[in-house]
C-alpha cells in the first residue's frame, strides 16, 4: 500500500509541476504576443515653441500641433 501511495503522490507532484511550467509558458506567449502588436506613438513638435510630445497629448490647430492651449491661441511663432 505504501508504493502505491508513494506513486499517487510522485505523480500528483509532477502533473502540478507540468502543469504550472505550461501556465507559465502560456503567460508568457500572450506578454509578447501583446506587446509585438503595439505600434509605436508618433511624437509631434509644438509649433509656437518646439517642445516634443506625444500626438495623443498635443493639441491639434489645422496642420500644426502645439503643447499647451496658450500656445495655440497664439498661433506660429
Amino acid at each position: 500500500m505504501g508504493k502505491v501511495l508513494f506513486w499517487v503522490v510522485v505523480l500528483a507532484v509532477g502533473w502540478g509541476a507540468w502543469s504550472m511550467i505550461r501556465l507559465s509558458q502560456r503567460k508568457r506567449e500572450q506578454g509578447e504576443r501583446r506587446a509585438g502588436k503595439r505600434e509605436p506613438e508618433r511624437i509631434v513638435a509644438c509649433a509656437k515653441c518646439g517642445v516634443h510630445l506625444p500626438a495623443s497629448e498635443a493639441l491639434r490647430s489645422g496642420d500644426d500641433y502645439y503643447c499647451c492651449a496658450e500656445h495655440r491661441n497664439a498661433g506660429r511663432g
